[in-house]
């Protein structure tokens, strides 16, 4: 079970504003990344950090570099959030191909254009065969083109990454990452990976410094646009959330179909039986509450007893109730119950002289809810402009096959 991130880490991000110097060294060999996160010689494609050696990391620092002094840049306009929000997004580098850019990375390409009207080109996808490992051949990652030989390109840069990976009001760390799902960061020979956060800003030793452009690789639940940026949905986003009092622990997995499988635990007062005692005993814990599922209308759906209103007996003999909003084919959401057999508190008459009620449980028969199915239109096939996909300097080949196997 996830536990609540820290809500800040001891060291601040430093971000690569100014252009590194020619006589930048190469970094030792990476040390291995935290549990979970990969290495340097972990699974191709995975970004991996540097470890202590010939060049030391950056020191930490919530300001641009000393040596430049940058003129203000707008950052993007920012909604009101709560103060729940996503997990930071772990590795999980491309294992596909698509032609056309996900709706998430489309949505930020969006969004930094309004912001920065100088940046007029962002690629996203990148040919299927055309070098490594690369989210950009899943339309999952951006690399929006920026001149770093310029203080106006610096500037810029320096806005929105510093944007992007500074704490929130409510001391959540890289807060605008978090929330349109950024996996990692690239510009001016540095790179922020979310899955690393500690260590902030780090030399990238690829053989691209990636000084013309920042390159933004986006998780799944980012390019698919099911983050807090885009939905404020608490049972469709991974984390653990506080909310009304009370805490969630989602986690989703994302694919196709379903689009988004969303478990939903919720931290509540349970019956616990102890063998000891002979009695059910209530017990604070972590127990699943629904699986939210989301999808297009489609006629598989339209056939499944699951996306109508009615009642059904399963092949193991359990009984199901099916309530929806709408029939098919139309768009709807429906809610799927199981006749359970469940223990519930009851109010027994206080024993003499006690002061308050005693609970006692009984035993019973009931629906209970088991998951919620949310059907939306179909998602319209995506035109890829041609200029979605620049010449990069140098050739798409030499980036992609460099020492970190980037992108």
């Amino acid at each position: 079970m996830r536990r609540p991130a820290l809500a800040l880490l001891t060291a601040a991000l430093a971000l690569p504003f100014a252009l590194a110097g020619a006589g930048a060294a190469s970094a030792a060999a990476p040390a291995p990344g935290p549990s979970g996160a990969p290495a340097a010689s972990a699974p191709a494609g995975a970004p991996a950090p540097s470890s202590p050696g010939s060049t030391p990391a950056p020191i930490p620092s919530p300001s641009p570099s000393p040596t430049e002094v940058l003129p203000p840049e707008p950052t993007p306009a920012t909604p009101q959030f709560p103060a729940w929000i996503d997990d930071l997004a772990s590795y999980d580098g491309q294992t596909g191909c698509s032609a056309a850019p996900q709706p998430g990375a489309l949505g930020l390409a969006d969004l930094i254009r309004a912001t920065y009207p100088s940046i007029t080109t962002i690629g996203i996808t990148r040919g299927c065969s055309v070098g490594g490992t690369s989210e950009h051949k899943e339309g999952r990652a951006l690399d929006v083109m920026l001149d770093g030989t310029t203080v106006q390109g610096r500037a810029i840069a320096a806005a929105f990454l510093g944007w992007l990976t500074a704490p929130d009001q409510y001391g959540n760390q890289a807060a605008m990452a978090r929330r349109l799902g950024v996996m990692y960061l690239i510009w001016n020979r540095q790179m922020w990976r979310a899955y690393e956060p500690e260590a902030g800003w780090l030399p990238y030793t690829g053989a691209e410094a990636h000084t013309d452009h920042i390159h933004i690789s986006l998780s799944w639940a980012g390019a698919l646009k099911r983050t807090t940026w885009w939905s404020l949905d608490p049972m469709t986003t991974p984390g653990i959330h506080l909310i009304d009092g009370t805490w969630w622990d989602v986690s989703c997995t994302y694919g196709a179909p379903p689009r988004a499988r969303c478990t939903d635990a919720v931290k509540t007062s349970t019956a616990v039986y102890d063998k000891v005692a002979k009695r059910y005993v209530a017990q604070t814990a972590w127990v699943r509450n629904r699986v939210t599922e989301l999808d297009a209308v489609s006629p598989r759906w339209d056939a499944s007893p699951l996306a109508r209103t009615g009642t059904f007996t399963a092949a193991n003999g359990r009984q199901w109730k099916v309530t929806c909003n709408a029939e098919p084919p139309a768009q709807r959401t429906c809610q799927t119950f199981i006749w359970s057999s469940v223990v519930v508190p009851v109010a027994a008459p206080a024993a003499k002289g006690a002061r308050a009620q005693r609970t006692s449980w009984k035993r019973q028969q009931q629906f209970v809810l088991n998951s919620e199915l949310r059907l939306s239109a179909p998602v319209p096939p995506v035109t890829v402009p041609p200029s979605a996909s620049p010449s990069p300097s140098p050739s798409p080949s030499s980036r992609a096959t460099s020492s970190s196997r980037h992108r």
